[in-house]
């Protein structure tokens, strides 16, 4: 008697497909200041993932996508040698706020603050909030510049969170 049976695709990897590109729902889970060798990022895990309409499936390729419990990662540069860097991880933070609510996206032509003394104090008001994230879907590059490979020499692809939106 046996109580259950294996076969050679029981051990194999398991990492589940990609979340496909779209517009998403999520709760931001955990964030906080990481301090780096060029600066300062601040980090962000999204989960708790939906469609923009709340549903935890959508069609995808003629079958059901089932999202899970996959999570979703930002990591913004809050400040960084390099000026470009830091400007560009400045606002994705600032539209991230915005997104938030903690933040009034300005009219052109002016300035909006982010209303925290520190980051922490920031981090504590956004953890637990709930925005729409725009996911894109992009090739993993090794730092030699070729993308990188998985065990079965296709290219790695990961979900990246690229804008926020007013949920």
């Amino acid at each position: 008697m046996s109580l259950l049976t294996a076969t050679h695709e029981d051990f194999e990897r398991r990492n589940g497909a990609n979340l496909p590109a779209g517009v998403y729902r999520v709760t931001i889970e955990s964030v906080g200041p990481k301090a780096y060798e060029n600066g300062t990022q601040l980090d962000r895990m999204y989960g708790n993932i939906r469609t923009r309409d709340g549903a935890t499936e959508l069609a995808v390729n003629g079958g059901t996508f089932h999202i899970g419990n996959r999570k979703l990662f930002a990591h913004s540069w809050i400040d960084h040698k390099n000026p470009k860097a830091q400007r560009a991880g400045n606002a994705q933070i600032a539209r991230e706020a915005a997104a938030a609510g903690l933040m009034q996206a300005p009219a052109k032509g002016e300035t909006a603050e982010l209303p925290f003394d520190n980051w922490e104090e920031y981090a504590a008001q956004l953890a637990g909030r709930e925005v729409l994230v725009k996911v894109i879907l992009q090739t993993r590059k090794s730092k030699q510049g070729p993308p990188e490979l998985d065990d079965d020499g296709k290219p790695k692809v990961d979900a990246v969170v690229t804008d926020w939106m007013s949920a």
